[in-house]
């Protein structure tokens, strides 16, 4: 996630909105994965380039694992 977060088409502001106001998909979360639970979150940028969020949730953080463009 680092490294697409340091490309010019996304930014944290954009992520920030898409955990806020983007749609989980249920079908693929709340799954088992590296020790959590691995929750995907579709959303879009301000520039309305659609998203979406890897997020893996552990006991006691999340972590932002991957993040691509649909």
């Amino acid at each position: 996630a680092s490294k697409t977060l340091s490309q010019n088409w996304i930014d944290t502001l954009d992520i920030k909105n898409t955990m806020k106001l983007g749609d989980i998909d249920f079908s693929k979360s709340n799954l088992p994965y590296k020790n959590g639970k691995i929750y995907i979150v579709e959303g879009q940028t301000f520039k309305n380039q659609k998203i979406t969020l890897k997020i893996i949730n552990y006991e006691n953080k999340a972590v932002l694992e991957e993040i691509t463009k649909n």
